[in-house]
């Protein structure tokens, strides 16, 4: 069996160990001038440099300074960076911005964007736009040299959405060429109930650029005032607002014996929010029939019996009280427009036209 060996130290006087000390540094001051070696009772032993100095490592700040008065991106945040918009180095943390829905909530010097209190000179998005003129710093894309897209935001901070040419709001969109309700649809495509999910869902009718002026007008054929009357019916949307369809019919008056029925009406017998006008012209662009604008309803005859009959009746020489009841056929032109007296619908107008219909 081995001998286990137990060693006691002895005491060793205050002297000793400030001699032990010294032999195990380089050459601190106080510790003698042995030349860097050290005597331990046997053979001599080199003591080498170890190099620069082992210490504790400075961590980026004195932990002797009361962090809570390090002011903002200042010491302490030496190398620190916030990569989450709206947070800043404070004192060596990462603090986010005060939040808000209004300036008004804010400190001086300071804007509420992105719903966030933002001093005025900071600029969040690096747009090159400081919180005082960028109306949205969580946004490189929305500043005030930002071009205006269709889309919901204010791109330009102009304090409108979608200002601007609607062709050339979808210049950049290959899905659409002209801005409806935020919306790029395809050329006569509408968005008008303004909801993403079924976007474009009206169609222009007709279509765009066709009956767009009195000499192109949609020729909706012959009325004549023969027997009962006839009825022609024209179903159509004109969409959009501020656009006008020109519609070309001929009133026919047949050959009249004794009364002469020939009586032209034109009047929207379905006219979805009242939102749809007529004008009613003899001619191509030179009289107006009934000598206004903007009718749901008109009329056009030469009616001079007081019996209660329309038209020219009965047929006689013409004279002061009684006609000839000659031929009174002629072409009339009915510019139609959205009068835009509410909100735009898809739902069609229906234009009746008659002659000799009572």
């Amino acid at each position: 069996m081995g001998e286990m060996l137990t060693q006691t130290l002895s005491p060793r006087s205050a002297a000793t160990w400030v001699a032990l000390a010294c032999s195990l540094v380089l050459a601190p001051a106080g510790c003698g001038t042995s030349g860097g070696t050290t005597t331990d009772g046997g053979s001599d032993a080199t003591v080498a440099d170890a190099g620069p100095d082992t210490g504790t490592e400075d961590m980026g700040h004195d932990a002797g300074v009361d962090l809570g008065t390090l002011p903002d991106l200042g010491a302490g945040c030496e190398g620190v960076v916030c990569d989450v918009p709206f947070f800043r180095c404070v004192a060596g943390t990462c603090t986010e911005y005060a939040r808000c829905f209004t300036s008004a909530t804010c400190p001086s010097g300071s804007t509420c964007t992105g719903l966030h209190c933002v001093p005025d000179d900071v600029d969040v998005d690096g747009d090159t736009y400081p919180a005082a003129t960028d109306c949205n710093e969580a946004d490189p894309g929305v500043n005030p040299g930002a071009t205006e897209v269709c889309g919901l935001l204010d791109d330009n901070c102009s304090g409108t959405v979608d200002e601007g040419d609607p062709e050339v709001l979808c210049a950049a969109d290959a899905a659409g060429d002209v801005c409806m309700a935020s919306v790029c649809c395809p050329y006569g495509l509408y968005n008008f109930d303004g909801d993403p999910g079924n976007a474009c869902e009206c169609s222009a009718a007709p279509a765009l650029n066709t009956g767009a002026t009195c000499g192109a007008a949609i020729s909706v054929g012959s009325v004549s005032d023969a027997g009962a009357g006839q009825t022609v019916t024209v179903l159509d949307n004109a969409l959009p607002a501020g656009r006008e369809v020109w519609y070309r019919f001929t009133a026919t008056d047949s050959p009249d014996t004794t009364c002469d029925n020939f009586h032209v009406r034109v009047r929207f017998v379905q006219n979805p929010g009242n939102r749809y006008r007529f004008n009613l012209y003899r001619g191509c662009g030179t009289v107006l029939c009934d000598g206004n604008t903007g009718y749901v309803d008109s009329n056009f005859a030469v009616d001079a019996n007081g019996a209660g009959r329309v038209g020219q009746c009965p047929c006689t020489n013409n004279s002061s009280t009684q006609n000839s009841c000659g031929s009174d056929t002629q072409d009339f032109m009915v510019r139609v427009t959205w009068a835009d007296t509410s909100a735009p619908s898809c739902d069609p107008f229906e234009l009746e036209i008659t002659n000799g219909v009572f």
